[in-house]
């Protein structure tokens, strides 16, 4: 967790965190969810995962010492538990209704859920999620919505054990996008394979 620490992006900030009704958490996707899910509607904000925002504020500096005397996360490294509260505090402040994210599977967004139960959490599915994928993931999935591409990733969660309170096989978001972009253009196939990247060590 330490050498995580070491890259990410410090910024510091005298003003608490602005209140905002939509947090999309993380810059993955950040934008194809502003363009062609929020649209017009203007009152929310992206949280960057990589940047840590310090602030130098009284107010949020005893809420955060608050939050670190609870009982939650008492039993994880002491870190990884500052840095859950810490991002913890900043939510409260910005009080949204709604958290919503293209990264389904990000192990902070999980442990989130599970702090704020009067916000809905919502995840759209970014990728494949067989098995040999969903084998990689070590953490607790949690979601209140999960936007997944089919019938077969619903079943896929009941058999992986995944929690997830409301499933909607929707498709993929960018399979949609592009065929929005595309759908006048004169096509000379009917069928185009994309490989898979290499598995990883």
């Amino acid at each position: 967790m330490f050498k995580k620490f070491l890259k990410f992006n410090f910024k510091y900030k005298f003003q608490l965190p602005k209140h905002n009704k939509i947090i999309i958490f993380d810059k993955e996707g950040a934008q194809d969810i502003k363009n062609y899910i929020l649209n017009s509607m203007k009152e929310h904000s992206v949280y960057d995962a990589n940047t840590i925002i310090v602030y130098l504020n009284i107010k949020f500096i005893i809420t955060l010492i608050k939050n670190l005397l609870t009982k939650h996360a008492k039993n994880t490294p002491l870190l990884k538990r500052l840095y859950l509260n810490y991002i913890k505090t900043e939510i409260q402040f910005i009080n949204p209704r709604i958290v919503i994210t293209y990264n389904d599977d990000n192990i902070i967004y999980h442990n989130l859920i599970k702090l704020f139960p009067k916000i809905s959490f919502m995840a759209i599915q970014n990728g494949l999620r067989e098995k040999f994928i969903r084998e990689r993931v070590q953490h607790e999935i949690n979601h209140d919505y999960l936007y997944c591409f089919g019938y077969n990733d619903k079943k896929n969660n009941i058999l992986t054990n995944w929690k997830v309170k409301n499933t909607c096989p929707i498709g993929s978001l960018r399979a949609g996008i592009a065929l929005s972009k595309f759908k006048s253009s004169n096509k000379k196939y009917d069928l185009c394979l994309i490989s898979e990247y290499e598995s990883r060590k």
